[in-house]
């Protein structure tokens, strides 16, 4: 496996990734066991997002798979709350992890309970900081610079602000993560509302009815918004959303990424995703004469693209 050395790129003069595939937030960075299992073969880990208490969520079901690799869930945030995920952190930390661990902070309308989370989860050792954003800049006083400056404010590691695609404009909301003082962005979380419906019992299969879609359906709405992202903002961006193939991180790569999360291979497949993702991801660098990680990121911007002048597209594209 290729590793990609810290100070080669601006995020890796953040996050000293040992290689550009990351675990995404989510069921598999739940607790200690799970997180050191794919801190042995991913390039850093994100854990579960945490609110200060425990919290269990909705009720199942809450996560269907569709398909081979998607899933629509809404669990609503259960987790073991920061202590607890503190004391995980500490545990993988003293267990010689291999990687960064990237605490993430649910998306919670409290700057206070996020600048607490974020002092716990980095004295209990964590590299970055992840805050999971679901609302847009401009709402509610401008809660998302808030936060990040709040968050900002309080703790030494970086800070890195994770972008729905469809809540407010996603350009305008980095933007102002990115004003506000965010050290980098991941883009993007999850695509809600979206429905499965088991015709068995003609009924939803979520207990919540509708859910947020994950997995391979969302990559091209991820490329997007890396792709714009990059045009808009100066700090560096990790893709995210719909990776199973090497060639479906290069496409985020190209598109602007200097790092890729995954999280619906993982959950399919286990850690051998990353190892088989990587050496598909390097392959494609070699056989396509690319030369390096470095020299992709962006690559797809070399030419300008025709933007037609319709009322249906954003000016901000």
């Amino acid at each position: 496996m290729e590793t990609h050395p810290q100070g080669t790129l601006p995020l890796y003069r953040l996050i000293p990734l040992r290689t550009p595939l990351v675990l995404a937030s989510g069921p598999l960075g739940r607790d200690a066991r799970s997180l050191a299992r794919f801190a042995a073969v991913a390039g850093g880990v994100v854990t579960k997002s945490v609110t200060r208490l425990p919290q269990e969520g909705n009720p199942p079901p809450r996560v269907a798979r569709v398909g081979e690799w998607a899933f629509v869930n809404w669990e609503d945030l259960p987790n073991p709350g920061c202590e607890a995920m503190g004391a995980a952190i500490r545990e993988v930390k003293a267990s010689g992890a291999a990687c960064p661990i990237i605490g993430s902070i649910g998306p919670l309308k409290s700057p206070e309970e996020q600048r607490e989370i974020a002092l716990v989860l980095q004295e209990a050792g964590a590299d970055a900081l992840e805050l999971n954003f679901k609302w847009a800049a401009g709402a509610d006083d401008n809660l998302l610079a808030r936060v990040v400056r709040a968050v900002k404010g309080a703790v030494a590691i970086p800070v890195i602000v994770k972008l729905a695609p469809f809540v407010g404009d996603i350009v305008e909301n980095a933007r102002a993560a990115e004003d506000a003082g965010a050290d980098a962005l991941t883009a993007i979380n999850s695509v809600f509302p979206a429905m499965q419906i088991d015709v068995r019992r003609q009924r939803p299969t979520l207990s919540t009815g509708f859910g947020g879609l994950s997995g391979r359906p969302i990559l091209p709405l991820a490329v997007a918004a890396v792709y714009r992202l990059y045009e808009a903002v100066q700090v560096p961006i990790l893709g995210c959303g719909g990776v199973v193939t090497g060639e479906d991180a290069l496409q985020l790569i190209l598109a602007g990424a200097q790092a890729v999360q995954v999280c619906s291979a993982p959950m399919a497949e286990g850690p051998a995703a990353f190892t088989r993702i990587q050496r598909e991801l390097d392959g494609l660098i070699q056989e396509l004469g690319l030369g390096s990680l470095e020299a992709c990121v962006g690559l797809a911007h070399r030419e300008p693209i025709y933007r037609p002048k319709s009322a249906t597209v954003r000016q901000t594209l």
